[in-house]
């Protein structure tokens, strides 16, 4: 199983959307079970896939609610892979605050994933604990601030392709016409300034393709 999508996919999008990684994820995010539940098909990602994966659900929670929150819901259970991910992407101060956070709830390296154990420990944490965890809260709100993710995850997919993109030749031609025919449309409905222009070889890219694969009713 790949996650990966066709490069082509992001490049004629370039003037709907600047946040590079979120449609590199939408294949994760449509398949995969996690945050929900456990999920083994998430370990048939790319390293940088799951890293960017799950530093966007770390980012997503803690915005909203803070680190409490994300430990309490299910997306508490990507904690170990946003922690690795921030190495990775040598984001050293959030995986030095993720790391002291995961220890101070679960007196632990590591974070359980079944959500009720994760639950069990916020529920009882000392008063001690408690306020440790409030000043690493106060601090990660800080840091989503002066250091946004968001960008350095794009960047990251700049910087990966291979890690995110299938080349042509590795589409199936199909599915490949076929997309190409639906963004083509959405540009074209759309009709922002340039979207013509983006639009048109599309539309030529997927008839070729159609007519070498002898879809009439692609073409």
């Amino acid at each position: 199983m790949t996650f990966r999508i066709p490069r082509w996919a992001v490049a004629e999008l370039d003037g709907e959307r600047s946040d590079l990684h979120w449609p590199v994820l939408q294949p994760m995010w449509h398949q995969l079970r996690t945050p929900y539940e456990p999920d083994p098909r998430l370990q048939q990602a790319t390293p940088g896939q799951r890293a960017v994966y799950a530093l966007y659900w770390l980012g997503s929670e803690t915005s909203n609610g803070g680190l409490h929150q994300y430990f309490w819901n299910p997306a508490g259970m990507l904690a170990d892979e946003a922690l690795q991910g921030a190495r990775r992407l040598g984001l050293d101060t959030y995986a030095g605050l993720l790391g002291q956070a995961i220890t101070t709830v679960f007196d632990r390296a590591s974070v359980p994933q079944d959500q009720r154990s994760r639950q069990h420990a916020l529920d009882g944490l000392s008063g001690e604990r408690r306020r440790r965890l409030d000043g690493l809260d106060q601090r990660l709100s800080g840091l989503l601030v002066a250091q946004p993710l968001d960008p350095v995850l794009d960047q990251y997919v700049r910087d990966h392709p291979w890690e995110f993109f299938l080349e042509e030749q590795e589409e199936d031609p199909a599915e490949g016409a076929q997309a190409r025919l639906n963004l083509a449309y959405r540009l074209v409905t759309r009709n922002q300034p340039g979207d013509l222009d983006r639009a048109r070889p599309l539309l030529e890219k997927a008839q070729a393709m159609a007519r070498v694969q002898g879809l009439a009713g692609i073409e």
